[in-house]
């Protein structure tokens, strides 16, 4: 206001006085203005200052009564007070602090009912009708706090909404505005609310909103409190009554070890009342054993680890006794105007204990004992029997029980009746040996039998205790033992050492019967990969099905053996050469039939045999063996899938095989660069170009030079040594079209064959993925090459190889078709992108119209599948004119050009390759 003041009196002091205002004043008026309005401007600035003077005394005033309200407020809290005279002093001292309006407390229920609890400057009538109101939006202030959980301001109850059913109640309160403010417990529900009712209209200022917040504060401590000590007082109540009415015997102990009080039943059952306020020591309570078993416990609860223990002791009475109780120890707060103590309850189990020592002892020896046991009268009638009894016969106490001994048909092997064994015991007292029984399932139970008379003091019969063991286990280890040297576990077939076992004893009478007999070899192809990509499951089911296959081919007098993991040994008696091969071919043909596993999905295998003659091939049963199983590795090398008996070449053949594996081995560990591919061009029959070349494995051998595919590439099959030979080939082939498409080579693919091995493994994806990305390659530019046979080996985990591989953007192609057992719908399913049809059906074409009409459906049908026909072993013009006519896409052979290293090939594109 000076400031003001001052803005407006300034001009006027500078006014000349021979200005227009100065005409309004005589000469000696004028001459007093100036002095006049300096004295003006004096006093307006006192005014301000004694105003902000008084302004910051009544604000300290507030602060010194906000500071007592709240210390008495916690002085009455900490001393208890009742709950109603600690919200009216908080209410009174709001209308001190703000002069014109009232404070006031409600508190809401668990219902969300409002019950006024203090309101000292409102009308009784007022607070009486608010009483039982649900709290809710629209329910004047407070109760539109309580539901929205936050503060409700309303400046004038006569027009705001929230009061319009409650305006006339309003009137009658005598109030125009009414400012509510929610508290919480620590849990943030609402526990009521504070509320001032102002009797003017307004809005609090930032001063009144944070007193009142200060305020809900004070409420909530107070209610939470006095809620808190309420709780323990009801508590403390029940404890008490508890405590003196209970049935059993109750210490409340300090936590110090000061006895508090025992209660009216532990008087009664130990015979004195001990004294309040004495020390307890436990530790002369309790029996000596049992406090040390009790100690570690004990000393966990007086640690407060935990607050309950349990145990059955032993406790000192007062005659010095030891007696059984039930004693639980827990750790109790508040009771006894304790802080903590401990409440100590015994449980008198002395009598059942007692009866729970003479059963235990009385059933001791039957209990425990691992022997069977029974007890008869003198008249040998059972009266009781023990746990193994009936665990070693099958035969309940009920069964038996009232029986005599004779009733049991005994046989001891002896010859002698139970009535002449028993004549025997009577004589001498006490009997032993081997028996049998029938046991409750009618079976023959071999038992090891001691039975003793127990005569009375007078020297009358009283009883006779038999006691026996059971022999069935050893009788049964036996024979187990013998199953498991002689038979596979798996198939229930008899192993190595029962076959090699009956073919010398057949062969120790072959000479006297003058007769000739079979050792055929199987082995199952492709097994390998079965059982190491779907598990080991699937590969049981599969050789439990082979077993049950070789088996229904067998005579009666044939032996079927179980080896190894998949090979089987068959010894057939009274046997020439042609009726072994000719089951032998049965067995082969039995492996055809697709193989249903569990799961549904369909297995394609097949078997090598080989088999040796007794005596035209060998005279003793390991050589039998021996030449049987060299004849089956002869088959694998073949190509599998067939049957050939011992030759003696064959011994050269299995020994080539081994130095080729150990070459092989060799080279690739140690100068893998032996390995080295070359390339057989592909050329479109429409446009006479080559369009791509397919890689070709050959073995540049240090000593023998070059070796062919037909020689390696079956021992690296059966070895396995064919995963890190086509991984290798694969790479090399992507890196060589990437260098010559660099190059400017037009040259559209690649194709390399997967082994089946390769296509099976789990990594094949991983595998080309990561050749493609380190060679540069387009993904279209490769196709991967892929049998009949390995397709159809598990067809459904190649289909989803196949898709995978074409998600890839890899081109796909069925290798040699025609020489597997594909079915057209397995053709139509997988994503193929060419068809190769094998050499052998070119053979005939075009002389033999049969091969002729037959190639020519083979190229309708994949022009019917949308599939680019690849003819391999084009060897003469006329075959390459008949596969021109019928729109075969592409060819290759030796006509065109044989397979040819990188150097030779890059001089034949250049020179030869248009032609």
């Amino acid at each position: 206001m000076s400031q003001r003041w001052s803005r407006g009196l300034l001009p006027i002091l500078w006014l000349p006085v021979s200005s227009p205002a100065s005409g309004l004043l005589d000469e000696q008026q004028a001459s007093l203005l100036p002095a006049i309005l300096i004295g003006l401007l004096l006093a307006s600035g006192g005014l301000w200052w004694l105003q902000s003077r008084r302004r910051r005394s009544r604000d300290s005033t507030y602060r010194a009564l906000l500071e007592q309200t709240r210390g008495q407020l916690l002085d009455s809290v900490l001393e208890q007070r009742p709950l109603l005279q600690l919200m009216e002093r908080l209410a009174m001292s709001w209308s001190a602090l703000q002069p014109g309006s009232n404070g006031s407390v409600l508190l809401v229920d668990e219902h969300a009912r409002i019950n006024t609890i203090a309101a000292p400057g409102l009308p009784a009538s007022y607070s009486a009708q608010l009483d039982g109101l649900h709290a809710a939006e629209g329910v004047g202030s407070c109760g539109t706090a309580i539901a929205r959980c936050a503060p409700v301001f309303v400046a004038d109850v006569q027009t705001d909404p929230l009061w319009m059913p409650y305006q006339a109640l309003a009137e009658t309160g005598g109030f125009r505005s009414c400012w509510s403010m929610p508290f919480f417990d620590e849990s943030g529900r609402v526990l009521g609310t504070f509320a001032v009712y102002g009797q003017q209209p307004g809005l609090p200022d930032t001063r009144a909103r944070n007193w009142m917040l200060e305020f809900t504060r004070l409420a909530a401590l107070a209610v939470q409190k006095t809620r808190l000590a309420e709780q323990h007082e009801l508590s403390r109540q029940r404890f008490t009554a508890v405590f003196h009415q209970a049935a059993l015997p109750m210490l409340l102990v300090s936590a110090e070890g000061v006895l508090l009080e025992a209660n009216p039943r532990f008087a009664e059952l130990f015979g004195y009342q001990p004294e309040a306020n004495a020390c307890f020591d436990l530790r002369s309570w309790l029996h000596p054993d049992d406090l040390r078993t009790f100690a570690p416990q004990l000393r966990e609860l007086l640690d407060q680890h935990t607050h309950v223990l349990d145990g059955e002791l032993r406790i000192r009475l007062p005659d010095g006794r030891f007696d059984w109780f039930k004693l639980n120890i827990s750790l109790v707060s508040g009771a006894h105007g304790a802080h903590q103590s401990y409440l100590l309850v015994a449980e008198d189990i002395s009598q059942r204990k007692a009866t729970e020592l003479a059963m235990q002892e009385a059933a001791a020896v039957f209990e425990h004992s691992r022997e069977g046991m029974l007890v008869t009268d003198a008249g040998y009638r059972i009266s009781t029997v023990n746990p193994a009894f009936t665990r070693i016969t099958g035969l309940t106490p009920g069964q038996v029980q009232g029986r005599t001994v004779m009733q049991f048909n005994l046989d001891t092997g002896s010859g002698k009746t139970t009535e002449q064994e028993l004549a025997i015991l009577q004589q001498d007292g006490y009997w032993q040996g081997e028996v049998r029984i029938q046991g409750a399932g009618g079976q023959p139970l071999p038992l090891w039998v001691t039975a003793t008379l127990i005569h009375s003091a007078d020297g009358q019969l009283e009883r006779c205790l038999i006691m026996f063991n059971d022999l069935s286990r050893l009788r049964r280890s036996q024979e187990q033992l013998y199953r498991l040297t002689n038979f596979d576990s798996l198939t229930g077939l008899p192993n190595r050492v029962m076959a090699s076992f009956h073919l010398q004893q057949l062969l120790s009478q072959a000479g006297i019967r003058d007769c000739r007999l079979a050792v055929l070899y199987i082995d199952l192809d492709k097994f390998k990969s079965i059982n190491d990509n779907l598990g080991h499951e699937c590969g049981d089911q599969v050789l439990r099905e082979a077993a049950s296959r070789l088996q229904s081919e067998c005579g009666p007098a044939d032996m079927l053996a179980r080896l190894a993991a998949d090979e089987f040994m068959l010894i057939v008696d009274g046997c020439e050469a042609d009726q072994a091969r000719e089951l032998a071919g049965r067995l082969c043909q039995s492996m055809r039939v697709p193989f249903l596993l569990d799961d549904g999905r369909q297995l394609y295998l097949s078997a090598s045999v080989g088999f040796a003659m007794y005596p035209d091939d060998a005279a003793s049963a390991a050589e039998l063996i021996r030449k049987a199983d060299t004849a089956m590795d002869s088959v694998k090398l073949a190509g599998r899938d067939g049957v050939r008996q011992w030759a003696e070449e064959m011994d050269a053949q299995v020994s080539q095989r081994f130095e080729l594996e150990r070459d092989m081995r060799i080279g690739l560990e140690h100068s893998p660069e032996q390995f080295v591919l070359y390339y057989q061009p592909l050329i479109d029959l429409q446009t006479r170009q080559v369009r791509g070349v397919e890689a070709l494995l050959r073995w540049q051998h240090p000593q023998r030079g070059l070796i062919g595919p037909d020689l390696f590439i079956p021992v690296a099959e059966l070895t396995g040594l064919i995963v890190p030979l086509g991984r290798r080939a694969l790479d090399g082939a992507c890196r060589q079209l990437q260098q010559w498409q660099s190059e400017g080579l037009a040259l559209e693919f690649v194709s390399v064959n997967l082994s089946p091995l390769q296509f099976s493994g789990e990594d094949l994806q991983c595998s080309v993925a990561e050749t493609l990305a380190n060679s540069g390659l387009a993904p279209e530019a490769l196709v991967l090459e892929i049998t009949e046979s390995a397709l159809m080996t598990d067809v459904q985990k190649s289909l989803d190889t196949l898709h995978v591989l074409k998600r890839m953007g890899v081109r796909l192609a069925l290798d040699d078709f025609g020489t597997g057992y594909s079915s057209l719908s397995h053709l139509r399913s997988f994503p193929l992108d060419k068809l190769k049809i094998d050499r052998s059906f070119m053979q005939g074409v075009p002389e033999s119209r049969g091969d002729s009409l037959l190639l020519a459906s083979i190229l309708e049908l994949a022009a019917g599948l949308q599939l680019e026909v690849v003819a391999e072993g084009v060897e003469t013009e006329a075959q390459l004119q008949f596969l021109y006519r019928h729109d075969c896409a592409m060819a290759q052979g030796f006509l065109l050009s044989r397979p040819l290293p990188v150097g030779q090939l890059q001089a034949w594109l250049a020179q030869d390759g248009d032609q």
